[in-house]
């Protein structure tokens, strides 16, 4: 094989593709065009790469778009009459597909789907172990073998 570059993982927003993500922030965002209110909440990846996810709240989008995001980082949604709060969302993790689509011309990374995060055998925020022989023993040695 030969020598080859590897990439700066840490550069840019989160790639297309699935990710387990922490949400590392969330903040009133005024209103939509249609004078809508929103949020922006700021996701992080494992490798650092952030990608801001605008949710804007209409009472159509609450059952599809708004109270899925809740539920998927381990919030229950607030009963009608309630006051949700953004920042609850604040260092929570959620499992994100992010697409791409175009927007004015340029295309744009968003997140097309959420769900409550995959788990692994390894934990989000725990380093992934590296694995080291035995003192004095080959890893695959011919007694590995079990037959």
């Amino acid at each position: 094989m030969s020598p080859f570059t590897v990439p700066d993982e840490t550069d840019g927003d989160i790639p297309v593709g699935d990710h387990n993500v922490e949400i590392i922030a969330a903040r009133d965002a005024g209103f939509s065009s249609n004078g809508n209110p929103q949020i922006v909440v700021d996701l992080q990846d494992i490798n650092g790469r952030v990608l801001s996810h605008w949710i804007t709240i209409t009472p159509k989008t609450i059952p599809w778009r708004v109270k899925p995001f809740w539920e998927a980082a381990g919030l229950v949604w607030p009963d009608v009459g309630a006051q949700a709060d953004e920042q609850d969302l604040v260092g929570r993790h959620v499992h994100v597909t992010v697409s791409e689509r175009e927007w004015q011309g340029q295309m744009r990374r968003e997140v097309s789907e959420v769900a409550p995060p995959v788990q692994s055998d390894i934990p989000f925020d725990d380093p992934v172990p590296q694995a080291a022989p035995a003192p004095g023993r080959a890893i695959f040695g011919d007694e590995d073998i079990p037959f």
